[in-house]
């Protein structure tokens, strides 16, 4: 069994897969990943199915101490990722050697960022996710962001030599490109006056510094009811915009409480979740309205294009028979060597 040690914590990382499913009837909220699709290429590229828990990394990462070989990639913000004090690429796959330090600086683009170990996690499934639910301190890790001394175990590499792997760039610029996010009105849209409506896809919004992994906050112009925010509480999903009384919007988003009493004006689309929540506090975001049947095809042309550079790869994991490291030193610098049979 392999195992790593987080050395230094970041500012706020825990680990998520896809979410937790059919208990939101119970109160229990879905969690899960902010960007399910950084998540999913992570997972990819090291060869695990795509909703194997990663840790997500909010801002800054870790600084985490390998105790076994392991293979990883890192998707989502660049935050300055170094092995052993020497910068490597995201977007890719990366070799571990037992004994490596991997570290990250503050984000350079985007606000998250995902570490796939391949092989996954050697963590408890609690209903049917491992992800963490911080409010219901359930899943994840011992049910709480991950902090300096936590040793986390996964599987030993039974095929530990592959190609390298990197992601399809034309798939980072279709998700990510700089746009308006896009969403469909809601059932409660006549809640709204047609000035309201017109004031909330015209205008710039801008995110505010409470906004977490349960909801965005906006500020901005304010959205006019026809009366008041306040409805009988209905279901919340991921992506939801509500309006409360003070007029502006809030998209709730992968800790979303399970029911809400404010009106709702529209959805984030599918598509767009990965893009709005890779946005940081004081960015600002403009929407637009589209019809379901778009939304529809936006989001199923963008997992076929995943499905496709998917099917695309050539892992050739390889048996390693044995195994044996040196250190020489060129020009006055020394360099550990792997040399493997295969």
């Amino acid at each position: 069994m392999g195992n790593f040690k987080i050395l230094e914590n970041g500012l706020f990382s825990t680990i998520q897969d896809f979410g937790r499913f059919g208990y939101q009837s119970k109160g229990i909220t879905v969690s899960g990943a902010m960007d399910q699709i950084s998540l999913r290429l992570a997972n990819i590229l090291v060869g695990n199915d795509e909703n194997f828990p990663c840790i997500e990394m909010t801002l800054k990462g870790e600084k985490i101490l390998f105790e076994s070989d392991a293979i990883i990639a890192v998707t989502g913000a660049d935050m300055s990722f170094k092995i052993n004090g020497k910068n490597v690429d995201i977007n890719k796959t990366l070799f571990i050697n037992s004994g490596d330090i991997f570290e990250s600086g503050f984000s350079k683009n985007k606000k998250i960022s995902y570490l796939a170990i391949r092989g996954g996690l050697r963590i408890k499934k609690i209903l049917g996710s491992y992800s963490t639910s911080l409010r219901a301190k359930i899943g994840g890790y011992k049910g709480r962001k991950l902090i300096k001394g936590d040793i986390i175990e996964f599987p030993d590499l039974e095929k530990p030599f592959s190609n390298i792997v990197s992601l399809d760039e034309s798939l980072i610029e279709e998700v990510y490109i700089d746009r308006k996010v896009r969403f469909t009105y809601s059932s409660e849209i006549n809640r709204f006056t047609q000035s309201g409506i017109k004031t909330f896809t015209n205008s710039n919004y801008k995110i505010e510094n409470d906004s977490d992994r349960m909801g965005y906050r906006f500020s901005g112009n304010i959205i006019e009811h026809k009366t008041d925010g306040d409805i009988i509480s209905g279901g919340i999903n991921s992506g939801t915009i509500q309006v409360p009384g003070n007029g502006n919007p809030i998209v709730m988003m992968a800790d979303r409480q399970t029911t809400g009493g404010y009106t709702k004006i529209g959805q984030v689309i599918l598509a767009d979740i990965p893009y709005l929540a890779q946005k940081k506090p004081q960015e600002s975001v403009q929407f637009k309205a589209i019809e379901p049947q778009e939304a529809v095809n936006l989001w199923i042309d963008i997992n076929k294009k995943i499905e496709t550079w998917k099917n695309s790869i050539e892992y050739n994991y390889h048996k390693v028979k044995t195994c044996k490291r040196y250190t020489i030193t060129i020009n006055n610098k020394s360099y550990n060597i792997k040399a493997m049979e295969v």
